[in-house]
């Protein structure tokens, strides 16, 4: 697993020699509309992402403007809309580009075979394994445009909303000043101050984890979209059945996700209805209930990293696998 984890990476980021990543990189398989999109794909995701900020905040500005102003709120109102624009804006780039993923890497393998060259491939002194690699590289590399400029984006809306936030408190701090002996730390000893720096620093772990999370969820999203289309090709003969049961896989996919989801939530509700019924609540719940708030705020946090990196590994290992059956798949397809 480790070399075959090695040769992905080396594909994507390293070997843009190999014949097979260049022979995908020309693009002779391509849908019409990508070959065409992805030279002006910059300009259309700015359009898209300010065209949608433009729009909300043209909206925050006609709304203000029915009540007396007030310049700081409304300038406030005015960047907030625009933010939620601009998001709305990536978000919809962001689907986009996982469902032209899949359907690039839709007719990697079909596309050969569809055209009887595949086969000849197979001739070569190339292993199948690199065969499939080397095109599942090429393609998922196409989109790094796109995920950088998401990453952006979302980088954008996250800072935009903490100088929001920010400059909301230094608002109200000027309204209402706090004083020094107001502050939670003021001639507390040590011994209370460390939980209490320990969970502000937990839940800043937290919060940067989130945010790293935030930011390559769409790069993960694309590896395991071109993956699922990867496995949905080589098991078609056709561009067009590709396309087809990668389309289905896709819905099977979002369907394996909810319903995942709905089970974790019927877990949840089942496990905590017992202690929701009784009359009192059992004694470990009462403890918990008097403990330490900076121990249960640790605590929280931790847990919380702990499930952003099981979620980014179920990603990767959901694409491993896909990608492991897609090789399996194409070594058993006939030669010419």
């Amino acid at each position: 697993m480790k070399s075959f984890i090695a040769e992905i990476w080396s594909f994507i980021f390293d070997r843009h020699d190999h014949p097979i990543y260049q022979h995908e990189v020309q693009g002779w398989s391509y849908v019409r509309f990508w070959r065409g999109l992805r030279r002006g794909c910059l300009p259309l995701i700015a359009l898209i992402a300010g065209g949608s900020a433009f729009c909300c905040g043209l909206v925050a500005v006609l709304s203000v403007q029915q009540r007396p102003p007030d310049l700081p709120e409304d300038l406030l109102l005015t960047l907030l809309f625009a933010l939620i624009g601009l998001i709305i804006g990536t978000e919809l780039v962001r689907w986009v580009t996982g469902l032209l993923a899949t359907v690039l890497a839709a007719t990697t393998i079909s596309a050969e075979v569809e055209a009887e060259t595949f086969g000849l491939l197979r001739l070569t002194p190339i292993p199948v394994r690199q065969i499939v690699l080397a095109k599942f590289g090429a393609t998922f590399r196409q989109f790094r445009l796109p995920m950088i400029v998401i990453a952006l984006l979302r980088l954008v809306f996250v800072l935009g909303l903490v100088v929001l936030f920010a400059a909301l408190v230094v608002i109200n701090a000027i309204d209402a000043p706090i004083s020094p002996t107001d502050l939670p730390l003021q001639g507390l000893p040590f011994t209370q101050t460390a939980p209490l720096v320990i969970a502000w620093l937990a839940v800043l772990v937290a919060a940067l984890v989130m945010l790293a999370y935030y930011l390559i969820e769409p790069a993960l999203q694309v590896f395991l979209f071109v993956a699922v289309g990867m496995l949905a090709s080589s098991l078609s003969r056709t561009r067009a059945g590709g396309l087809l049961l990668a389309g289905g896989s896709r819905i099977a996919l979002w369907m394996l996700s909810y319903i995942l989801g709905q089970l974790v939530s019927t877990m949840v509700t089942i496990f905590t209805f017992p202690v929701m019924a009784v009359p009192t609540a059992p004694r470990w719940l009462a403890q918990l209930d008097s403990a330490d708030p900076t121990v249960l705020v640790t605590v929280g946090a931790a847990a919380m990293v702990a499930w952003i990196l099981l979620v980014a590994a179920a990603h990767v290992a959901a694409a491993l696998g896909l990608l492991a059956a897609t090789v399996r798949r194409a070594e058993r397809l006939p030669h010419a």
